[in-house]
């Protein structure tokens, strides 16, 4: 959750904003994954709105208290709101949704102590499958970025040539289920992890060169958590493909 407070103006007429007579509206933002309450103050009143994740809002109370110098003096309760606070608060919504809502940037996620970063594979979503595999409970599919990719095609690890500074692979597994009973296969459920791999002589100066990663995913929170530290989860395992520059994925004809 996140709570987020703004300033706004707000119109006495409701025939158009530029119209209006301005006055200042205080607006408080709670936001949860199944309704956002919107509190609207101003000089007429103050009104609480649901506004629901399908974008509709509806008003669950208001309130008319008129302001003056003193204060606020509550005259008159009424359970309708006008079309004005309905269009404000949805403005408004729209406007602070992005800083409102208190979702994880998976971008922001890395490995400590110098370990790997999600946003190094930054639109890894729409990379070019190169194989798949599957285990007992899980289905895994490997991406490369364009450079792993083209190294492929050139041949490489086959050819005994390493891959470039560079080369991307995102390995992303999934939990199976079966599909149907009319269609009985293992087909992707919810996401158990990711595992990323990147070749950079430079930064990592060990005889593979390769950086390793894992990031586990929790599907009620919807967020990712890296696993261990520093960029050598992976450098044990990847010793039995050292004759395969450590990678071992093969890119099979399609």
């Amino acid at each position: 959750m996140a709570w987020g407070f703004s300033l706004a103006w707000w119109p006495k007429k409701a025939s158009s904003l530029s119209e209006a007579r301005p006055y200042l509206t205080f607006l408080l933002v709670r936001w949860n994954p199944f309704l956002r309450p919107v509190l609207l103050v101003s000089q007429k009143g103050f009104s609480i709105i649901c506004h629901y994740p399908a974008g509709a809002a509806r008003a669950v109370f208001t309130r008319a208290a008129p302001l003056n110098r003193g204060g606020m003096i509550m005259s008159r309760i009424s359970n309708i709101l006008t079309h004005r606070s309905i269009l404000i608060s949805g403005l408004f919504l729209a406007a602070l949704g992005g800083a409102a809502i208190a979702q994880q940037n998976k971008d922001t996620v890395q490995v400590p102590d110098g370990g790997l970063a999600l946003s190094e594979f930054k639109g890894y979503e729409t990379w070019q499958v190169v194989s798949v595999s599957q285990h007992p409970g899980i289905i895994d599919v490997i991406l490369g970025n364009p450079t792993t990719i083209a190294a492929y095609k050139a041949g490489i690890p086959a050819n005994g040539k390493p891959f470039p500074d560079g080369s991307r692979m995102v390995k992303i597994h999934w939990n199976s289920k079966k599909y149907s009973d009319a269609f009985p296969v293992q087909a992707p459920d919810t996401l158990h992890d990711i595992d990323t791999m990147v070749r950079d002589s430079k930064r990592f100066t060990g005889a593979d060169h390769w950086g390793f990663s894992q990031f586990n995913y929790d599907t009620a929170s919807q967020t990712f958590s890296p696993l261990g530290k520093g960029p050598n989860c992976g450098t044990a395992c990847h010793q039995a493909a050292a004759a395969r520059d450590f990678v071992f994925t093969e890119f099979p004809t399609r």
